[in-house]
């Protein structure tokens, strides 16, 4: 039985997860609006009544891809906060790693400012979870290196490197000139 439920619980996540990375592709394709249900078990390959056992609803999903996402950008600012170098190098790379990963998913879609939205909307709490915990991680880092004002500190190089994130012509762009602010403004 143990066995059994080990590969059926595998089973389920992997289905959540097909079902999480076609409603991405869809709805950057598409738009949040542009997207039905419907769609979505069609790309991942599942029966409508599979789709809504994992997500009740189209909110249901696009917050869970949400959560996924900001997962990923703490796992890869965490990988820059623990790296080596100056707080300043280190903090540079945490907001790099997670502007760059933004930049990278929505570049190509011309729905990434009604996704921005839209995000902002239905995923609001996430996201200021997400912001928050930058916040303070920023913080840390910048306290460890004795610097005073840290989360006055932390909310203007968060809002500089997002500013940068948003600016930016290019994903090359943005890691060299989040380096420069950081620098700059924590000499």
């Amino acid at each position: 039985m143990g066995k059994h439920a080990s590969s059926q619980g595998r089973l389920n996540v992997r289905r959540r997860e097909r079902i999480l990375d076609a409603g991405l592709a869809l709805f950057l394709q598409h738009g949040y609006r542009g997207v039905r249900m419907e769609a979505v078990a069609t790309e991942a390959g599942v029966a409508k009544a599979t789709l809504y056992r994992y997500f009740g609803d189209k909110e249901a999903l696009f917050c869970a891809g949400v959560s996924q996402f900001l997962d990923e950008a703490r796992e890869l600012c965490e990988k820059g906060f623990s790296g080596r170098g100056s707080v300043a190098d280190r903090v540079a790379n945490a907001l790099a790693a997670k502007n760059k990963l933004f930049y990278r998913l929505l570049d190509k879609s011309p729905f990434a400012d009604e996704l921005y939205l839209e995000a902002g909307r239905l995923a609001a709490d996430a996201f200021s979870r997400f912001d928050r915990w930058l916040e303070v991680r920023i913080s840390q880092v910048l306290d460890e290196g004795g610097r005073k004002n840290a989360p006055m500190l932390a909310r203007l190089l968060i809002a500089c490197a997002f500013g940068i994130g948003k600016k930016a012509e290019q994903v090359e762009q943005i890691g060299p000139a989040i380096r420069m602010v950081t620098c700059k403004l924590l000499g």
